[in-house]
């Protein structure tokens, strides 16, 4: 159907500069070809980074949504440093239910070390989220646009893949794809969009293209890798026991067979970039697939050694779709790797009935919700769980941690929680001590550095190579070039 989007721009404030040269022109071009043009609007630098931690991500994304009875409304690009995943995450769809707000981290790999057209994919890809365009859409046989891994990265020639999607592509793409191709002579030129691609943008109505319009159509990354069926072992450990409406905390744990020297797998492994899928069949026998808020993207790749483990440790309640264990019973949990081939199989797990505040259809429906700030009444709950006998101490660590994140209890001391929470609340709460000083207008540089120590080490005890790692140096660095600035 078409019609002009309008997009805003929010820079963090310390990469403002690069933010202003962002190629607005070239995308409103690229995107009008297909018929929606952008229009773009820088606003102010933001004076914190609402990506240096997934709490955070969730009450940005509202505090810039629209009213309920406005649409269209500007879609939100952020642009950032480095994603708490590390270097190899070049993007995200933040908002995964409107597609209203992504971002872009200029100290990602393919950013910081890639040319101009390496950069302007980058957004076109991110922006392309937020018109509703996903991974599974790029299956033509060329790269293209929403591409991810290494396809885009190992193009030398775009304008003979131009050629190639305008002579031998769908009679859409040769249609639409010659106004910007402009016989090659664009620069930037990008990648064009791949035959379902511009199938979508030419047929789809406005509300499921334009941002904030609604949910995220596609939540896969693509179809299995047939060159790495049969080379990865994968397992999954459940680490909990579990009742109705609580969290269940778990263990992936991805390695090469023993018969392979080396393999490449994607850079960025985990639940969000959808290299890790947690598949869930309850006791009726309903599969359902564990649904992220958000979607990061990467072209980077990886070896993965013989003899070397990766660790992902999640704690999960509840999704964007509700909760994840409603009804009492034996569930089967899987892990899945879909474009590695490999999946742990399924393992049986029983859910206990509800006890206590979780009893209350309300107070599961709270945290379904992901413990929304003005549910005063779910907060309540929250803390009669606290003090309440029939909920175990990680599970209080788990509410206690997304209570410090919503700023409804003082942040409980990081040598408390290595004793009694489980793995992944102690690195989601060491992340957010690091945040939390790293945001202080007045923050303690030594303070700053013990606590990314405290993080590391954290990580470092799962899995030495944890992208969230690289991420910390990072942190790190910046700490002491702001500490030498200020004792000039």
């Amino acid at each position: 159907m078409g019609g002009k989007i309008p997009l805003l721009v929010l820079p963090w404030m310390e990469v403002a500069n690069i933010a202003a040269q962002m190629p607005t022109k070239a995308l409103a071009d690229y995107f009008g070809a297909l018929g929606y043009p952008l229009s773009f609007q820088i606003g102010d630098p933001l004076d914190k980074d609402p990506t240096d931690h997934p709490e955070n991500i969730p009450p940005f994304c509202r505090s810039v949504a629209p009213p309920p009875d406005r649409f269209p409304w500007p879609g939100v690009v952020l642009v950032s440093d480095m994603s708490v995943e590390g270097p190899s995450t070049n993007g995200t769809l933040l908002d995964m239910d409107r597609r209203g707000a992504s971002a872009v981290f200029t100290k990602s790999t393919a950013f910081r070390k890639g040319d101009n057209e390496a950069r302007f994919e980058i957004y076109a890809h991110e922006i392309g989220h937020m018109l509703n365009l996903s991974h599974t859409d790029a299956n033509d046989t060329f790269p293209t646009a929403m591409n991810q891994w290494d396809d885009r990265s190992i193009v030398d020639d775009r304008a003979e893949v131009w050629r190639q999607a305008i002579q031998q592509g769908s009679p859409l793409q040769t249609e639409c794809l010659p106004e910007y191709f402009n016989s090659g002579k664009r620069r930037p030129l990008g990648l064009p969009m791949s035959a379902d691609c511009c199938k979508w943008l030419a047929g789809a109505p406005q509300t499921d293209v334009f941002p904030w319009g609604g949910k995220f159509k596609d939540l896969s990354v693509g179809g299995v890798d047939d060159q790495s069926i049969g080379l990865i072992d994968c397992y999954l450990a459940i680490e909990s026991e579990g009742s109705v409406a609580q969290p269940v905390d778990l263990q992936v744990r991805i390695s090469a067979r023993s018969i392979f020297e080396a393999i490449e797998i994607p850079a960025t492994v985990d639940l969000r970039s959808g290299v890790i899928e947690i598949h869930i069949t309850s006791p009726a026998g309903i599969t359902r697939k564990y649904r992220c808020r958000s979607l990061t993207c990467g072209t980077s790749r990886q070896r993965l050694e013989r003899g070397r483990i990766i660790r992902r440790n999640y704690s999960l309640v509840g999704d964007a779709n509700g909760i994840l264990f409603p009804v009492a019973g034996i569930y089967q949990i899987e892990a899945v790797l879909p474009t590695l081939g490999a999946r742990s199989g399924p393992v049986e797990y029983n859910i206990r009935p509800a006890t206590g505040p979780f009893a209350n259809p309300a107070f599961q429906q709270f945290l379904a919700n992901d413990l929304p700030n003005d549910d005063l009444a779910g907060w309540c709950a929250v803390d009669e769980a606290l003090d309440s006998r029939d909920v175990g101490t990680k599970t209080k660590s788990f509410l206690r941690s997304k209570a410090a994140a919503r700023g409804h209890r003082f942040f409980m001391p990081l040598e408390e929680l290595r004793r009694e929470a489980s793995s992944r609340v102690q690195e989601r709460d060491a992340l957010l001590r690091v945040v939390r000083l790293r945001q202080a207008l007045d923050r303690n540089t030594s303070e700053l550095k013990r606590a990314v120590d405290d993080a590391e080490d954290i990580f470092r005890a799962t899995d030495m190579s944890n992208p969230s790692i690289q991420y910390l140096e990072h942190v790190r660095q910046r700490a002491d070039v702001k500490r030498h600035n200020k004792e000039k």
